[in-house]
């Protein structure tokens, strides 16, 4: 998760790197597969596997939507002025920011997830 400290004004953000097992999912899939017995059972093992990859990819689809709206009102050319007509207190643009942070890292981390595998 990101980490973010203040240093003489300066923002630094430091990132943990995660523990990944180095296979391609459709490899690990058929592998799993394989390992049951019976075809329907396998079947019905590839089935569950397809929803699970549709689920996060519909959870992923939301996160981008949501990461997006907070982008439109950080967006160097037109954000100021959104962020105007929303007549928010500075704190609360502190705390949308951070949402927006926070989104963005979700998103990066799991984008970089889907590159690895």
């Amino acid at each position: 998760m990101a980490e973010t400290r203040k240093n003489n004004k300066k923002e630094v953000i430091r990132l943990e790197p995660e523990s990944v097992i180095p296979i391609l999912k459709p490899k690990l899939t058929v592998h799993l597969a394989n390992l049951i017995e019976h075809t329907s059972d396998r079947t019905e093992f590839l089935k569950l596997c397809k929803r699970v990859e549709y689920t996060i990819r519909a959870w992923y689809l939301l996160q981008f939507e949501d990461l997006m709206q907070l982008y439109s009102l950080f967006d160097p050319v037109y954000g100021a002025q959104k962020l105007d007509q929303q007549n928010l207190s500075p704190d609360e643009v502190d705390i949308l920011e951070q949402n927006f942070l926070t989104y963005l890292f979700q998103v990066e981390c799991n984008t970089q997830e889907g590159r690895d595998s």
